[in-house]
């Protein structure tokens, strides 16, 4: 019985730390693993492409934690955020740093004049192609890593039986037509059941070229 309530203690300490905002997961820190075992490094792919007069714009940006891990001169940072507890935090945290913050949902009309941004960042977030393209200069990289239909499904096969299907089953990262009459592709496949992929796209200096694309299929 000792146990049992040193458990059910224990639970209600996680329930109350568990409420969190932005992408903050500190109050497991230690306990679990994240992107370790992916074919790809999102932030080192970043890194190849910010220099250091970049602007850059971070989508989706949670509470701004992995944007100001970057160490990036504030005053060339944009950020959006659509969550009103997270678009909260942001302007709490970000705002006052110089940071320019707007509260928008990413798969809508950006706030921001077109051919703005160097690099235009997006983990997990809704975007809109056309608005992506508007916002880069010419020349400019769009750095996006999307969860794919099979995110998981190792861990639900463990957990449940029968196993549901697929929640998502067309969710996976494939070039919408917009992107391929508007850049040039170079494609390298990596196949991924459970992990989603990363694209780079660079927006080329005409909007009949285009643009380089690297990213890996998560397609069966």
């Amino acid at each position: 019985m000792k146990h049992q309530d040193t458990l059910l203690t224990q639970w209600l300490a996680e329930e109350q730390a568990a409420h969190m905002l932005g992408w903050d997961f500190s109050h497991i820190h230690g306990r679990y693993q994240e992107e370790e075992d992916l074919p790809w490094d999102y932030k080192a792919s970043l890194r190849r492409s910010l220099f250091p007069s970049a602007r850059i714009l971070d989508m989706d940006t949670g509470g701004g934690e992995f944007l100001l891990s970057l160490h990036h001169p504030c005053r060339l940072i944009s950020a959006t955020e659509a969550y009103p507890p997270n678009a909260a935090l942001c302007r709490q945290t970000l705002t006052p740093l110089g940071i320019d913050f707007h509260e928008a949902e990413g798969n809508g009309p950006l706030p921001f004049p077109s051919e703005t941004f160097d690099l235009v960042l997006n983990r997990h977030g809704d975007y809109l192609p056309q608005e992506v393209f508007r916002v880069l200069k010419p020349g400019g990289i769009f750095l996006t890593q999307q969860v794919g239909a099979e995110n998981d499904r190792e861990l639900v096969s463990l957990l449940l039986n029968p196993v549901p299907p697929l929640p998502f089953p067309a969710q996976y990262l494939l070039l919408p037509a917009y992107f391929h009459s508007h850049f040039r592709t170079e494609i390298s496949g990596h196949r991924q059941t459970v992990h989603s992929p990363r694209t780079v796209f660079r927006r080329a200096k005409q909007a009949a070229q285009a643009v380089r694309v690297v990213w890996a299929d998560t397609q069966p």
